[in-house]
């Protein structure tokens, strides 16, 4: 059996800003590709779509740190002044986009699946703390 959520929350907690940007970047590689495969041939932006699962894990627990800003515009190569105005747009937070990305997610390959699991949870540790609603939103995914 494997360790228990509490232990690989912790473990993320512990690492620095530049190992979680490293691992983000990596997982987020793996993220992208398979939004892309899933897509494919579809309407649907998949830089919205990242936005949309990024918000989604932001919003987990109701705060959006200075860090987290941060950390987001790090990774995804985006001023923090465009990164906000993104972030609360209609074509990230509708309903329907929510509904998109989860449908998109439970669809994806182990792999895919994975990153998108460890990418939340770098998202929620890069703030030093992972609250208990950002460990129920982690959980919730990792379903």
């Amino acid at each position: 059996m494997g360790k228990p959520f509490s232990e690989i929350f912790q473990s993320y907690v512990n690492k620095s800003y530049g190992e979680l940007l490293d691992k983000g970047k990596s997982k987020l590689s793996i993220f992208e590709a398979e939004a892309e495969k899933y897509f494919e041939g579809s309407q649907v932006n998949v830089s919205l779509f990242i936005l949309t699962f990024i918000s989604q894990a932001i919003a987990a627990d109701g705060k959006f740190t200075f860090l987290e800003q941060k950390f987001i515009s790090d990774l995804l190569s985006t001023e923090p002044e465009n990164l906000l105005s993104l972030l609360k747009s209609e074509a990230v937070t509708s309903e329907e986009n929510i509904e998109l990305s989860n449908k998109a997610i439970s669809s994806f390959s182990k792999e895919g699946r994975s990153a998108a699991c460890i990418l939340a949870l770098i998202v929620a540790a890069v703030d030093e703390t992972i609250t208990r609603e950002e460990s129920d939103f982690l959980k919730d995914l990792a379903k």
